[in-house]
């Protein structure tokens, strides 16, 4: 968001200091000690927020080395990239809302939910399920669709599977 004279190529330290979250400089303040005290050729990586030129946070994966250094050994100058990350953190947040959700779906339903792969094999089951069957979660796991009713048969868990990929779930009683 910034023109290529503004910020410039050369980023002093107030000019970081300015582009950098607020609540983000005593991250920056714990990575310049780490710069003092690594070793030249060691490589570092870290995730900063700046402020794009609009205001907004964005979120960047910083790769840096320490390029130059004074006399006294203090650094001087660190080569580094930023990348920006800002989409992916947005999906990965959005991903583990996803996940909290369906947990709490998961444990508060009051039917019994089986995840299964292809195959049929549980993959994950709500307590709900484990107090209808009797069964524990990790026995549960360790079973397929066909073990918990003696009566459904190989195309029996076919049908259901096309049910599940055609329609992306797929509700059936057991016996």
């Amino acid at each position: 968001g910034y023109a290529p004279e503004e910020p410039p190529g050369r980023v002093s330290l107030a000019a970081l200091q300015a582009l950098i979250a607020p609540d983000e400089l005593p991250h920056l303040a714990r990575v310049f000690a780490e710069w003092r005290a690594q070793p030249d050729d060691q490589r570092r990586d870290d995730v900063y927020r700046l402020l794009h030129a609009d205001g907004a946070e964005r979120t960047f994966a910083g790769r840096e080395v320490v390029f130059a250094r004074r006399p006294d050994g203090s650094v001087r100058q660190i080569l580094g990239t930023l990348t920006d990350i800002t989409a992916q953190k947005q999906a990965e947040e959005a991903l583990l809302a996803s996940e909290e959700w369906h947990r709490t779906i998961l444990r508060s339903a009051m039917d019994g939910f089986v995840l299964v792969d292809a195959h049929g094999d549980m993959l994950e089951v709500n307590e709900t399920m484990c107090r209808l069957t009797g069964y524990s979660e990790a026995e549960l796991l360790a079973m397929r669709l066909t073990d918990l009713d003696a009566r459904m048969t190989a195309d029996d868990l076919d049908a259901i599977m096309q049910d599940i990929m055609a329609a992306g779930e797929a509700r059936f009683e057991t016996q």
